[in-house]
């Protein structure tokens, strides 16, 4: 998925990089998507940035939504986030 920033910071003054890109994996044999979820979701999305490096809300959803019943980890997570597995070092739990 293409994360349309809206914003960006300009690298040494150049040019401005207003996107990220969002990567989806999967181990093993390939699983299809959710049947009502097919052809709904477009793979470029444009959400304002929050803080730096921390993913837009709307790309978990998306994730959700395509695979309701498979489990998932969020690398390099910010926040913990429930029915997700979530591993990073600034992960904060639930008090």
């Amino acid at each position: 998925m293409i994360w349309n920033k809206v914003t960006g910071i300009p690298a040494a003054f150049t040019l401005r990089y207003g996107h990220e890109y969002l990567l989806d994996m999967y181990k093993g044999k390939l699983r299809p998507v959710c049947a009502e979820e097919r052809g709904k979701i477009h793979t470029v999305f444009t959400e304002q940035v929050k803080k730096h490096s921390q993913k837009p809300e709307i790309s978990f959803e998306i994730i959700e939504r395509l695979y309701p019943n498979e489990r998932k980890l969020e690398l390099y997570a910010r926040n913990y986030r429930d029915n997700w597995d979530c591993w990073g070092d600034e992960v904060q739990m639930y008090q």
